[in-house]
């Protein structure tokens, strides 16, 4: 199902590539005898599913576009997104979100973040008003005069709060070091 609207809702080039062989093989049989109409319904339907594609947003991309966000503000030093992303009822452990984000602010005094790559998305679980991805990172952060890069992998879950989407939870699934001091704030 994901590879279904990976295809349709996400990515272009797949769908367009996908359209193109769909469209060659109705104009293959139309050529070779077959039924006009059959091609001329093709394109239309091909023209429908690329004009929708842009309107519809997964919850991938949801998710990704929210992440990317804090993930930015994040590297400039900044919390507002991330104060911005997170639901009135976000934990993390024993922490809510205030608490969460003045830790954040803490951390990324002590250690800043000099880049930030999220590599992958996956939902893990969905319904109407909640759902859950995983995403694995890659951060650099900076102490001093060197840098050490980080790979995690984390569970976020996401809640619709009045017609917008935040997030309800985090949760580490994996971190590779515990050696940084950010360490203490995702235990």
């Amino acid at each position: 199902m994901s590879l279904i609207t990976w295809v349709l809702f996400e990515s272009f080039y797949a769908l367009a590539g996908a359209l193109a062989l769909a469209l060659y093989l109705l104009l293959v049989l139309w050529r070779r005898g077959g039924s006009r109409r059959l091609f001329v319904g093709g394109c239309a339907v091909a023209a429908l599913l690329l004009i929708a594609q842009p309107l519809v947003v997964t919850q991938r991309e949801r998710a990704g576009l929210i992440l990317d966000a804090v993930a930015r503000d994040i590297v400039e030093g900044r919390t507002n997104a991330l104060t911005g992303a997170l639901a009135p009822r976000f934990t993390l452990g024993a922490l809510n979100a205030r608490e969460f984000v003045e830790q954040v602010e803490r951390r990324l005094r002590r250690s800043p973040v000099r880049e930030a790559r999220r590599s992958r998305l996956e939902i893990l679980e969905s319904t109407g008003d909640r759902f859950r991805v995983e995403t694995t990172y890659v951060v650099t952060l900076s102490n001093e005069d060197f840098g050490r890069m980080v790979r995690s992998r984390w569970h976020v879950s996401f809640e619709d709060v009045d017609g917008e989407w935040r997030i309800s939870s985090i949760d580490r699934a994996w971190l590779e070091t515990m050696e940084w001091p950010i360490a203490d704030l995702l235990r």
